[in-house]
């Protein structure tokens, strides 16, 4: 099925109207956008041909779009297009243009806005991420080399390590003390050594 994809800006033109359908969120509001061209003969730019629009939002963007869109905001809308056309009393032909918005925002060039992240999509960027580094380190051997940390993104990025970590300070000291004590014992039993030979070298004299 071929569709039409649109990104207009333009303004809110009704206030936005909350409603559910089979359950399932859902608001909608009507659309202008007008075109803006120069006009040559007074040299200045000038309004055009307007374009009018039914929005609707579906879902996660139904609820932000419902904290954030008011009646007179200049928006940006991006979704797919098609219109609808029907017969009215009067036997004319009537057509409405209509826009399933697939993201919408503030059009900055007419003002500021502030951005902040619902926490449903906060919470199920975390819980992806969660999931992909656990699917991840399941695959790695038991013993991690080089190798197989460098399989794992978030294992790589830690500092560097030794297979081997540093002995306590205090143990250390403790094996110098004793080094030290068994040179003091040797250096003991190889005076006893002399001592006995001097003694047995007088006795010989």
């Amino acid at each position: 099925m071929n569709e039409t994809h649109v990104t207009l800006t333009g303004v809110v033109a009704t206030v936005p109207e909350v409603k559910s359908h089979n359950g399932t969120r859902l608001l909608s509001f009507r659309f202008v956008s007008t075109e803006r061209r120069f006009d040559r003969a007074t040299g200045s730019w000038v309004n055009g041909a307007e374009t009018w629009a039914t929005v609707t939002c579906w879902r996660a963007l139904a609820v932000n779009a419902e904290q954030s869109v008011r009646v007179k905001d200049r928006i940006i809308v991006k979704g797919r297009l098609r219109t609808d056309q029907w017969t009215g009393q009067d036997g004319g032909r009537r057509s409405d243009v209509k826009i399933t918005a697939e993201t919408l925002g503030p059009d900055l060039a007419w003002g500021t806005a502030t951005f902040e992240r619902s926490p449903g999509t906060a919470a199920a960027e975390v819980e992806a991420a969660v999931a992909s580094l656990e699917a991840e380190v399941a695959d790695l051997p038991v013993i991690l080399g080089d190798e197989a940390v460098s399989r794992v993104p978030a294992l790589a990025a830690l500092p560097a390590y030794d297979a081997f970590p540093p002995l306590d300070p205090d143990e250390e000291d403790d094996d110098l003390d004793e080094d030290e004590d068994d040179e003091d014992d040797e250096d003991d039993e190889g005076q006893a050594v002399l001592d006995t030979r001097e003694l047995v070298g007088a006795g010989a004299r």
